[in-house]
């Protein structure tokens, strides 16, 4: 029983020690509290993106149709993106959290 925890432990932490998160604040910061969100996808451990954000389009423009220039720009691998990768590797018996990796990106205006 004192192994099967210390096992249990042991894989609860390997799995929750990739989870980070990085903050980027511009101008001000956010000012409203509007959300976008987007996933990025990644091969072969994160050396290949397969796909891109771009966060000047998520951040848009005011009402004026000037770029807005106070916002935050968070990237993490939380826990989502942990449950989709190791969803992925039951799928292709172990093979998927190796080839693709996720991350999310979220812009607070």
């Amino acid at each position: 029983m004192k192994r099967k925890t210390i096992v249990l432990m042991v894989a609860t932490t390997l799995l929750t020690v990739g989870c980070a998160t990085h903050v980027h604040s511009i101008g001000y910061g956010a000012q409203t509290g509007v959300k976008t969100t987007a996933r990025q996808f990644y091969l072969l451990y994160g050396l290949v993106p397969l796909n891109t954000i771009d966060t000047n389009e998520m951040v848009g423009k005011d009402s004026d149709g000037n770029p807005i220039t106070n916002y935050e720009i968070k990237t993490q691998s939380g826990p989502v993106d942990i449950l989709l990768v190791v969803g992925l590797g039951a799928v292709t018996y172990g093979i998927g959290p190796q080839l693709i990796q996720t991350r999310t990106v979220t812009v607070t205006k």
